[in-house]
């Protein structure tokens, strides 16, 4: 059973195993924001998933990668989270996923009213998306996210030195 497809036969939900696990995976990202002991749920729900379903769709995957990557950074393991993103940009250099998710993090903190982690790396993996360039460019918008970031590094600023 390496797809949703085919594990759908031991699935007893009300809809279909591909919609349910990654709408659980949203709720318990929605939940980890306020509560670090949901992001280490999300992290095994993502690994096991991954290992079960590797046949998967390659979107599919993607994303669950991305969400590990994001879970990681939610449970406070910001050394997995970017190696998981990273990983991602190496493996799908062409797909915005693994450099928006990481930009993000690097640029606003993993949850709302985060710190920064690193804006001026955040700024630069949009650019180096940017520069390939990538194929789902306008799907993640990464000119206006290169926008908001050059933005939010100048208030950012602004607010230190004063």
């Amino acid at each position: 059973m390496c797809t949703t497809k085919s594990a759908a036969v031991v699935f007893d939900g009300t809809q279909n195993l591909f919609n349910w696990v990654q709408d659980f995976a949203l709720e318990l990202h929605n939940a980890a924001v306020a509560e670090r002991r949901y992001a280490e749920t999300g992290v095994r729900l993502c690994q096991e998933v991954l290992a079960q379903f590797r046949d998967e769709d390659e979107l599919f995957v993607l994303n669950f990668r991305a969400d590990l990557g994001e879970f990681h950074f939610l449970a406070a393991q910001h050394k997995d989270g970017e190696r998981v993103l990273l990983e991602l940009i190496r493996d799908h250099p062409g797909r915005a996923a693994g450099y928006a998710r990481l930009a993000d993090i690097l640029g606003y903190g993993p949850t709302p009213n985060s710190e920064p982690i690193d804006l001026l790396r955040a700024q630069e993996l949009i650019e180096r998306a940017l520069a390939r360039p990538v194929n789902d460019a306008a799907q993640y918008d990464l000119e206006t996210r290169l926008a908001d970031l050059r933005e939010h590094a100048r208030k950012w600023q602004n607010q230190l030195t004063s």
